[in-house]
């Protein structure tokens, strides 16, 4: 039986306290923009939305009542990239699935072995189970899309829209034949803003909206463009937007948080500073008592990113994380080379016994991977698939956060304005890359066409800088460092003191955002004011 859609659009003001229940779970809308990415008849939908707007979690109960509202529908949930998809949207809409007791099954199917969900139906005005009647959710990447052409589908849903082609959508489009379900037929596509891509062209321009009304009225009365914001979803808490708008720079904050389409041009870190990011390890400052007056801590987490290289520059970084979620980015090899050993020679003595959280590189070098093993150095691979998430995560930790202090090992410490990323002056390859780092312009392309331009000069050591920052947790998603809140002037055990108060001040506010988010939701990033869940165990 069909779902009945609601005659009126909730306000602001009604959507608060607008529950409905999917099986055993409840959904409370976080803004109307939701509301409507759940509910629109559209055929086409395009959902811009700005980090933590709530997009995704409006992309999944979407998918949850196009298939457990209509028995025997076959939907499908793409990403450019299998590895993404599995990690995040797959991951949050099964967990939502076994929280709402909906999830029949979930095995992996046919001659390419799609991740394949298996749902309960329900009937949509008593939320009663429907006995032997099943929808499925397929999870495909589309960097091929071709393997679409063998399913018939009743809806479909790309995430992260930005990363895929054309061809990909249309493919998909062409797909929408499940017989019986015509009435229903969806595809939705939801990104982050991505200035005036295709994207941009094909749901929000004015111009080409109206042209397109003129010539083909059915068309467009069939598409609807959503913009949301990230200050639309009363559910974030204000540590989470504070820190976003403490983490970018005017421009950013528009295009992540406000939802602006503005182009990106120029220089990618606006933020960076050699006079703050830079750091001198030999400077006596850093020798005296209370700062690093033995060298880096064994107990802060290292990680080791390799970006290969050949007649170009292997590119090698070793950084390291203190207890309050800071990166240090302590030393650097960068020169070509064509032999494997003198590398491993070079880097072993770098590595020694120190513990590292991890050791990536570029998953295309294979060989290389291979011959280090060999001497001893094992990688596993870098996450590089999105290049602009790395790019955005990297810029957090470089632009000075006027909230943030600097840490107890720094010379400045206690004072305000400091950012999460520090590089020793010793790193001279990485600190003029940086700063070299442009976008790109435009070239025709229909994918990603605000990333890094590959003529801006070397990025070695800048690329394996991003396979490093992909390690770590948004800066958005770590909240105010927790010597933000003390004074520096206090002693070791009151500063103890004042920690575990606020540790409890954070599970209560856990306890708060699950209660309004609904069963099966997290709250952003698993940190305690700022310091991953990793490294708490070594600071308590």
């Amino acid at each position: 039986m069909p779902a009945k859609l609601p005659d009126d659009i909730p306000t602001e003001e009604s959507i608060v306290g607008h529950i409905e229940q999917f099986g055993e779970a409840e959904f409370e809308y976080c803004s109307v923009n939701q509301w409507l990415q759940v509910w629109s008849s559209e055929t086409e939908l395009g959902i811009a939305g700005g980090w933590g707007s709530g997009k995704s979690m409006g992309g999944i109960y979407r998918a949850t009542r196009l298939s457990c509202h209509h028995p025997g529908n076959k939907g499908v949930i793409g990403g450019y990239a299998s590895t993404d998809l599995a990690a995040t949207t797959q991951s949050d809409a099964l967990e939502f699935w076994k929280e709402a007791d909906l999830l029949e099954d979930f095995v992996q199917r046919g001659k390419y072995k799609v991740p394949t969900a298996t749902l309960r139906c329900l009937d949509p005005e008593t939320n009663e189970v429907i006995p032997n009647y099943f929808s499925e959710v397929l999870f495909l990447h589309l960097d091929d899309p071709d393997h679409l052409r063998s399913h018939k589908f009743g809806w479909g849903w790309i995430e992260e829209a930005h990363r895929c082609t054309q061809k990909a959508r249309d493919t998909l489009m062409s797909r929408l034949r499940l017989e019986g379900f015509e009435e229903f037929y969806s595809i939705w596509e939801t990104w982050n803003h991505n200035g005036h891509d295709r994207l941009y062209q094909y749901y929000f321009n004015p111009e080409a909206m109206e042209a397109l009304k003129k010539k083909k009225r059915k068309a467009w009365n069939s598409r609807r463009g959503i913009n949301a914001s990230t200050y639309e979803n009363r559910f974030l808490p204000k540590s989470y937007i504070e820190n976003m708008e403490n983490s970018y720079s005017e421009k950013k904050q528009r295009i992540f948080l406000h939802g602006s389409f503005e182009e990106f041009e120029g220089q990618i870190h606006e933020g960076w500073d050699p006079l703050v990011n830079v750091v001198d390890l030999n400077d006596p400052e850093f020798t005296k008592q209370g700062k690093l007056p033995y060298g880096i801590p064994e107990t802060w987490n290292r990680i080791l990113a390799l970006d290969v290289g050949g007649t170009d520059p292997w590119a090698w970084l070793w950084g390291a994380v203190d207890p309050w979620g800071n990166l240090l980015i302590y030393d650097e090899i960068n020169r070509p080379g064509t032999r494997v050993e003198p590398f491993a020679t070079e880097a072993l003595p770098k590595i020694g016994s120190l513990k590292f959280q991890s050791k990536v590189i570029d998953y295309e070098n294979k060989v290389v991977a291979g011959e280090l093993r060999d001497h001893g150095i094992n990688f596993t691979n870098a996450k590089k698939q999105n290049k602009n998430d790395s790019i955005f995560r990297a810029d957090g930790y470089i632009h000075a956060n006027s909230k943030h202090s600097f840490p107890e090992w720094h010379p400045r410490f206690g004072e305000k304005g400091a950012p999460r990323l520090f590089i020793s002056r010793k790193c001279k390859h990485l600190i003029k890359q940086i700063p070299q780092a442009r976008w790109r312009k435009k070239r025709g392309s229909d994918v990603l066409e605000n990333e890094l331009d590959p003529d801006s000069g070397p990025d070695d050591s800048y690329h394996a800088f991003l396979y490093m920052l992909r390690e770590l947790p948004r800066p958005s998603e770590l909240e105010i460092s927790i010597i933000d809140h003390m004074r520096p002037e206090l002693s070791q055990m009151s500063r103890m003191m004042h920690f575990q108060e606020l540790i409890r001040k954070q599970e209560d506010e856990k306890r708060k955002w699950s209660m309004n988010m609904g069963t099966g939701w997290k709250p952003p990033g698993q940190t305690t004011f700022g310091i991953p869940n990793h490294l708490l165990e070594k600071v308590q």
